[in-house]
Parts: C-alpha cells; sequence; structure tokens
C-alpha cells in the first residue's frame, strides 16, 4: 500500500510546516501547489 503526502491530513501538513523557517522557504512552499499555499498562509 503506497502513501504520499497528499494523503495526509491538513493538521499534519500545517504541523510539518511549521518547523520551515520563515520568509524565503515559506514562499518557496507556497508555489508547489494550492493546497500548500492554503497551508502556509
Amino acid at each position: 500500500m503506497e502513501h504520499h503526502i497528499h494523503d495526509l491530513p491538513d493538521e499534519i501538513l500545517e504541523y510539518i510546516l511549521d518547523f520551515i523557517p520563515p520568509y524565503k522557504c515559506l514562499r518557496e512552499c507556497m508555489v508547489v501547489c494550492r493546497r500548500w499555499s492554503y497551508a502556509v498562509k
């Protein structure tokens, strides 16, 4: 059974993104996909 990052609940994705340094790195995360963009905001 395969698992992908897209299968994660939004709460877990937001938790993971909390570990990314602010500003430049988070801006880069915003362009990965719409879901990541919403999670970063």
